[in-house]
């Protein structure tokens, strides 16, 4: 197995963080490019699924309507959605793996790389089949737990109903909350490595999606704990990355409610725009420092070590020759001129 420890996981967190600052323009266009189809996607089928809802709110309609209403558009909307997420976030994923991987290996890719499966049908039909590949190797991850949950949370009612202590509920609901949680962020990591599936399909887009996740996941195997190591050590980046845009949204709220009037309206709408920016800005570079030292972890234990080379047999006497024989070969050598006179 090939050696990863801490000094090589630092070493590439290292070099790809130099490598993302110094393209980091053209990541942050690469993530625009990425998440706004996706947001606008997002929004219409908001829209579409509680525009109705909130028509009857503002017109004074009672509850019940507006309940009925935000029922009936999240049971025929929320199939369609999860439809089109996947269908138009596949092609998107490949183009920005396709950008951060050429990126990770040393290329300048331009933000358009992100929209280059869109113009090809074949890369197209590719992202799409990656896309609910993910999304089926993910349901199949994460539902067991969820049915775990379920019935264990059927089960802590019924008992705390039967005995009739309600603090046992409490306690037995948030004991078993925290292990989901737990369970579900061990899952995320296993299904990381289905992700590098990606990395794979830009080396060979022939490949079929499922066999790319397999192969992928499979050169991660027996390493869970150094993935662990690798997610833990971005934490302070994510933290870092929440608190920028969380502080912003504080000092304009502070603007808002201590200062007041016209100022501090526009103290809020300053500060939701540098919450904006830093977020692009700050959420960019994290972003592509995760991916691509994600991708260089995964290239360096797919490459295979260099074998020596063993030889089944080693010169011997017999076939080597001797320094006599090789000084009577070189004495009588016929590149050495022959006087006939001493004969």
């Amino acid at each position: 197995m090939k050696e990863w420890n801490a000094q090589k996981r630092k070493e590439c967190k290292r070099k790809c963080k130099a490598h993302v600052a110094a393209h980091l323009g053209s990541c942050i266009g690469a993530n625009v490019l990425y998440s706004l189809p996706i947001i606008l996607l997002m929004l219409i089928v908001y829209l579409t699924m509680f525009g109705s809802s909130f028509a009857l709110l503002v017109a004074g309609a009672d509850e019940s309507a507006v309940a009925q209403a935000m029922l009936r558009g999240t049971g025929s909307g929320l199939f369609t959605a999860v439809l089109l997420l996947l269908v138009v976030s596949g092609p998107l994923t490949f183009g920005l793996m396709r950008f951060y991987t050429d990126l990770t290996r040393g290329g300048r890719p331009g933000a358009g790389a992100v929209l280059q499966p869109i113009t090809s049908g074949a890369s197209l039909w590719t992202g799409i089949r990656m896309s609910f590949c993910l999304f089926l190797r993910s349901l199949m991850w994460t539902v067991p737990p969820t049915v775990l949950l379920t019935i264990g949370a059927v089960a802590v009612s019924a008992m705390s109903f039967m005995t009739g202590s309600p603090d046992s509920m409490t306690g037995g609901l948030i004991v078993l909350y925290a292990v989901y949680g737990l369970v579900s962020f061990l899952i995320s990591i296993k299904l990381m490595t289905y992700s590098a599936g990606w990395v794979v399909l830009h080396d060979n887009e022939q490949y079929g999606v499922w066999n790319a996740t397999r192969d992928a996941s499979d050169v991660f195997r027996g390493r869970f704990g150094a993935l662990l190591i690798f997610e833990l050590s971005f934490l302070g980046w994510n933290l870092l990355a929440l608190a920028s845009v969380y502080l912003c949204f504080l000092l304009g709220m502070l603007g808002l409610t201590v200062i007041g009037g016209g100022l501090g309206i526009a103290v809020m709408a300053v500060s939701l725009i540098a919450a904006l920016c830093v977020g692009l800005v700050v959420g960019s570079f994290v972003n592509s420092y995760y991916q691509t030292s994600f991708i260089a972890m995964f290239d360096y234990l797919a490459t295979p070590e260099p074998q020596p080379m063993h030889f089944d047999w080693e010169p011997t006497g017999a076939s080597a020759p001797t320094d006599s024989e090789t000084e009577t070969q070189t004495d009588g050598s016929p590149d050495e001129p022959h006087d006939k006179t001493q004969e």
